[in-house]
């Protein structure tokens, strides 16, 4: 991560695109998405997974152009890998949440009472559990999509965001300026429970990305929190129509 790069006329676009899609645009498309489920209008939730894995991957794509257009590389950008103490230590965090998660989906597959106790918290989210996956296609669909939240979120609300606030800020202040946006990209889960673990996590998630340094560790780390989190929910839910 660098804060000496120049700042185009591109990158003020891409911001102004970011904030507009991300934030405006996701926010009204789920609330007519919320009206059509309502309604009871059948196979919204995997169209909704589409369209999410198209803007995602757009927006992505788009930032890493005008990324590589201003003549920025990919150390820049945090996609290194190195045997520095810092990065290894990121490495070891990553690692250990990994495990940890990983453990929470076994327990939660052998102990009913783990998963009764999932089932209980949703029943306070409910845009959290209306955007969860109903059939195996659905969540089938809704781990490539957890796997993308980790590759471009990290790229556009991680990497690209801090790098530029951070041309008028100090990077704490850039990283949550940065945060602030992410936690509006999911404002969709509509409770402030679920807001306050989104910012709970992304700010985890930012402070080992500075620290680190490393783009790859938080790729790592987010499409992990997604994959063991829905996984958790899945087998709880399973458990609950079996």
């Amino acid at each position: 991560m660098t804060q000496e790069l120049p700042v185009t006329m591109l990158d003020y676009l891409v911001v102004s695109l970011i904030i507009g899609v991300y934030l405006v645009r996701n926010f009204f498309r789920h609330r007519a998405m919320r009206d059509r489920m309502d309604a009871g209008e059948k196979g919204i939730l995997l169209r909704e997974y589409n369209d999410t894995l198209f803007i995602l991957w757009c927006g992505a794509i788009l930032v890493l152009v005008v990324w590589f257009w201003s003549g920025r590389t990919f150390l820049d950008l945090g996609v290194f890998f190195d045997l520095s103490t810092a990065n290894l230590i990121g490495w070891a965090f990553v690692v250990a949440v990994s495990l940890v998660l990983v453990a929470q989906v076994v327990q939660v597959s052998r102990n009913p009472d783990a998963a009764e106790i999932i089932r209980n918290h949703l029943k306070d989210e409910p845009g959290v559990m209306r955007i969860l996956p109903k059939t195996p296609q659905e969540y089938s669909r809704f781990k490539f999509l957890a796997v993308t939240a980790g590759i471009t979120e990290e790229i556009i609300f991680r990497a690209y965001l801090i790098w530029f606030f951070s041309l008028w800020l100090p990077v704490w202040w850039a990283a949550l300026c940065a945060l602030v946006v992410f936690v509006g990209a999911h404002l969709y889960q509509e409770s402030v429970r679920s807001l306050i673990k989104v910012a709970a996590v992304g700010a985890v998630v930012t402070a080992i990305y500075i620290l680190s340094g490393s783009l790859l560790t938080v790729i790592v780390l987010h499409a992990v929190i997604d994959l063991t989190s829905g996984a958790s929910v899945w087998r709880a839910l399973q458990q609950n129509n079996s």
